[in-house]
């Protein structure tokens, strides 16, 4: 995990890593609040939380808060200040980690996966000539079983510049010629 950079780190990170972190976030954040509603409930004497007794009971009171599903029996009381900020303050929160985690997610599912390690290129290269042409073939594979839409494919001729210049580390420099391709 790199600290200065978090979020390339999550979106790199392995799935068996990612998704127990996001687990454990939320579980967190659950436990947190329901103390917190626990300790306030039983501040204001059992009175801002109906029918919550428990730590387990608040737990619940927590999730139902945290993802939006509805109170039912348990539910705030108006006189309860410290308890309706606690649960302004919770939903905020759940908000936040709930688009923080949906964008990381976004973005592990949508980013490019490196194409060197699926793409084969033909061991042997053959030259043709026909007429005043000459023609180089080799042959590139896709191994994924997905199809390619719209490749975009360049053939780029290297050779020793004619007029024998070197780099400046004394190397000798090498030109690029852009390649007609045809299928």
């Amino acid at each position: 995990l790199l600290v200065h950079d978090v979020f390339h780190s999550f979106v790199n990170m392995k799935n068996r890593y990612f998704f127990p972190i996001v687990l454990v976030s939320y579980i967190l954040q659950n436990t947190l609040f329901a103390l917190i509603y626990l300790w306030a409930d039983r501040h204001h004497g059992h009175e801002c939380i109906t029918e919550a007794e428990s730590f387990l009971d608040m737990v619940w009171f927590s999730c139902q808060t945290s993802f939006t599903i509805g109170y039912g029996g348990m539910q705030p009381e108006r006189h309860c200040p410290l308890i309706n900020t606690s649960i302004t303050v919770q939903a905020m929160t759940s908000l936040m980690m709930d688009y923080s985690f949906f964008g990381l997610f976004y973005a592990r599912v949508s980013k490019p996966q490196s194409r060197g390690k699926t793409i084969a290129f033909s061991q042997v290269v053959t030259c043709t000539a026909d007429g005043d042409s000459v023609y180089i073939c080799f042959r590139v594979a896709n191994l994924r079983k997905s199809v390619v839409l719209q490749p975009e494919v360049r053939a780029l001729l290297a050779f020793r510049s004619p007029t024998g210049s070197k780099c400046s580390n004394g190397e000798p420099a090498y030109e690029l010629v852009d390649l007609p391709l045809s299928p």
